[in-house]
């Protein structure tokens, strides 16, 4: 797959929205090295002019269709909500 391919893809995608597209590319700006973003969903909705339940719709649908991955550290304790991106889509 060509650099950015799985944006494609994202862009591509039948069933996702304009604003689940939004929040990938928030989270995409926001992620580190490994694709792993720690933030509140309510910190990404002020970034994104959004309401905190929009973009917690959008991380719900974009975990669905696996473009999101499970809390890599589900097990370790955080104040902060943690999401990882598949690295398809890095």
């Amino acid at each position: 797959m060509t650099r950015h391919g799985g944006w494609l893809k994202i862009a591509q995608h039948p069933i996702l929205t304009g604003r689940d597209l939004r929040v990938f590319l928030g989270l995409r700006s926001l992620c580190d090295g490994r694709g792993v973003v720690t933030l509140f969903q309510r910190e990404l909705a002020v970034l994104l002019d959004e309401q905190t339940s929009n973009v917690a719709t959008s991380i719900t649908r974009l975990r669905s269709y696996g473009i999101l991955l499970p809390n890599p550290n589900r097990f370790k304790k955080c104040n902060k909500g943690i999401v990882a991106i598949h690295p398809e889509y890095l």
